[in-house]
């Protein structure tokens, strides 16, 4: 077994842009609900800048409150927003389940997986998730798979708890200020992967490359 810099005992990954390329995935999911054209394209990055920690709901529901002259009755908003949810997630689950993984995404979690305990914590809807997973054959790698509707932050600490460990002793692998923040929050160590990053970049945190993964050349 190698040993950290730093003492960690378990590590989560965030999904989307962490694990796999899926941002653009879900960012053309929310494109596809809307008039396309132009305007509605600059809401939208508006809208995601704005509301950057919010749910599909959260992000529909302004969109529509914002784009259109009418005005909203609670009920028929929460029904059109619960209708564009579903159309948002039978399309952005999909692209996210065979959309590229990040290179050596899954060799990584086969190595780790043999010497941590794993975790993923995403804002993706739980049980989209969990398909997902199934999909590309990762549920075996991980202990536990936490989505939408949960908060980062108190999942962290909830791993933590379960693994009889210090929170100081989580690692948080993520590719947004979201993450990061919910990584402060909770006390955790965080890992930035960027997009341009290589997940390499896990194995040098934990300062350490087995010798079985360097015969990999993956990475």
């Amino acid at each position: 077994m190698f040993v950290p810099k730093v003492q960690i005992r378990v590590i989560v990954f965030d999904y989307d842009g962490t694990l796999v390329d899926s941002n653009s995935i879900k960012r053309d999911a929310y494109r596809s609900l809307f008039p396309q054209n132009k305007a509605f394209y600059e809401l939208l990055d508006i809208v995601l800048e704005d509301v950057p920690a919010g749910s599909r709901y959260d992000i529909i529901r302004e969109m529509l409150t914002r784009s259109f002259a009418e005005n909203w009755y609670p009920d028929k908003l929460a029904a059109e927003v619960e209708r564009l949810a579903k159309c948002y997630d039978s399309i952005a689950t999909e692209g996210a389940a065979i959309c590229p993984e990040r290179p050596g995404a899954t060799k990584l979690l086969e190595l780790l997986a043999q010497e941590y305990p794993l975790y993923m914590l995403s804002t993706t809807l739980e049980e989209s998730l969990r398909y997902i997973a199934k999909r590309r054959n990762w549920t075996h790698f991980f202990k536990l798979i936490r989505g939408f509707p949960c908060n980062k932050a108190l999942e962290l600490k909830a791993f933590a708890k379960a693994e009889n460990i210090k929170i100081s002793e989580v690692l948080m692998v993520g590719d947004s200020e979201l993450d990061m923040n919910a990584a402060e929050k909770a006390g955790s160590q965080f890992l930035y992967l960027r997009e341009k990053t290589s997940i390499r970049e896990v194995l040098d945190h934990l300062a350490g490359i087995p010798a079985s993964f360097i015969k990999t050349n993956i990475i």
